[in-house]
């Protein structure tokens, strides 16, 4: 290991050292804390480790899994999140796959904690997913001879700034591979790492949003609650930062339609409380949707306290908001109620999900307002165009950006060929073998 990595390690190591109490202080973190810190670790050998830090993350990783089939590898998928442990889960124990991945916490990327984890597993390939630049972690694989691949890349101009000042010693620790999912990305990934090692590849979120079917009215488990045809307008993953504009939304819209119905649905259940005390004083008839017994009511909000519904809702809505837009907080997924026909509404802020390509507002797929008059003047419009029109259009532009997850199946079993042939390479006696670059 160069010299500079050692003081590196040392300084990260005491970083963590000095962190590891908060690790306990935080509610979050203290769940599954015996994995966190490399305890009860198994002794086995793992083909390949993919590590999903959380939900969004998770649901790649179900998708690469599933891309690769029975495959008879040992898989090992770690997530940083209980959410993200409950997806993967969830659905992976639905793919049939054999054998079945082994799903454990990540452990911290304290140096000690990394390198007692590594001990116990040495895979033949390890697959970071988006962001995962984890020091500690990569530089355990290049002592392990662990090819990294970080696979559905991206890096944002911040966290670049952020990375460049440590640009040489991320050098020793560069993943072998890097999959971009952007020209963009691509670039900041190749400033830090070099070009010969990043390449761009369809983003994986594409092929997932494929498999989300519109949900027809008599197969909806929410449509005997709303006639069909209500005047249904869903404010969906709203979050804290913008809740005041989105109070000025219902307000609106209800004062030009009062027949309306709004489905407001916050991003965080913590949020629920606060939601039922604006209902309360402002006079609107308003119920919980865990009491929803019958029919709602026209002139109504139901506010979603139920986790989980929000495709069903969408697939019954006349028109959508879609959340984490009118404040900067990236945007949250609008390609959800695309893939029920529905053609969404968002803010400004929306950098989270510029990998869709801003063609997908060009088209009219989606619009974008400016501010909460904006929005709630585009929510009162009656729909441009009809679910049969809008998915078509969608499938046809979710098509044409497909098969990032063929692409990383497709490298992961070229590096892991690869391996296998440089591992037998050191068992050669004569320590000779010619390997091609794939």
């Amino acid at each position: 290991m160069h010299w500079s990595l050692h003081i590196f390690a040392m300084i990260y190591g005491f970083a963590w050292t000095m962190a590891l109490p908060f690790v306990f202080i935080s509610r979050r973190l203290r769940k599954g804390w015996r994995q966190r810190v490399g305890w009860d670790i198994p002794q086995k050998d793992y083909d390949l480790w993919i590590q999903a830090a959380s939900g969004g993350e998770a649901y790649l990783a179900v998708e690469i899994i599933k891309g690769l089939g029975d495959t008879h590898h040992a898989i090992l998928v770690t997530t940083t999140t209980e959410q993200g442990r409950d997806i993967l889960c969830t659905n992976l124990h639905q793919c049939g796959i054999d054998p079945e991945p082994d799903i454990r916490l990540c452990p911290l990327d304290h140096p000690l904690i990394v390198n007692r984890f590594m001990g116990h597993m040495t895979p033949r390939l390890m697959v970071l997913l988006e962001t995962e630049i984890w020091p500690s972690l990569l530089m355990a694989c290049s002592r392990k001879n662990c090819p990294v691949l970080l696979a559905n890349g991206r890096l944002s101009t911040p966290s670049l700034a952020g990375y460049l000042p440590f640009k040489t010693l991320l050098a020793h620790m560069a993943p072998a591979r890097i999959m971009a999912v952007s020209p963009t990305d691509r670039r900041r990934f190749a400033t830090l790492f070099g070009p010969e090692k990043t390449f761009s590849m369809p983003n994986i979120k594409f092929d997932r949003i494929l498999d989300q079917k519109p949900i027809a009215y008599v197969a909806n488990p929410l449509s005997h609650f709303f006639k069909p045809g209500s005047r249904l307008i869903v404010l969906g993953s709203v979050r804290e930062e913008e809740e005041q504009g989105i109070r000025h939304v219902i307000s609106r819209i209800l004062a030009d339609h009062p027949t309306t119905i709004l489905a407001l649905v916050p991003r965080h259940m913590h949020r629920i409380q606060a939601w039922e005390e604006f209902l309360q004083t402002s006079g609107i008839f308003w119920h919980l949707r865990s009491q929803l017994k019958h029919r709602v009511k026209p002139g109504s909000v139901v506010l979603w306290d139920v986790f989980g519904e929000l495709p069903a809702v969408y697939a019954l809505a006349k028109n959508v908001f879609v959340g984490g837009s009118l404040a900067p907080l990236g945007g949250q997924n609008f390609l959800e109620p695309l893939a029920q026909g529905v053609s969404p509404v968002i803010g400004p802020f929306w950098k989270n999900f510029h990998w869709v390509g801003h063609e997908i507002i060009d088209n009219g797929l989606v619009t974008m307002v400016h501010n909460a008059d904006e929005l709630a003047a585009t929510l009162n419009l009656p729909p441009k165009k009809s679910r049969e029109n809008v998915r078509t259009q969608t499938d046809a532009y979710l098509k044409s950006h497909q098969g990032g997850t063929t692409m990383v199946c497709r490298q992961i079993g070229e590096m892991m060929g690869n391996t296998i042939k440089e591992r037998d390479c050191r068992k050669n006696i004569d320590g000779q073998c010619a390997i091609e670059p794939s």
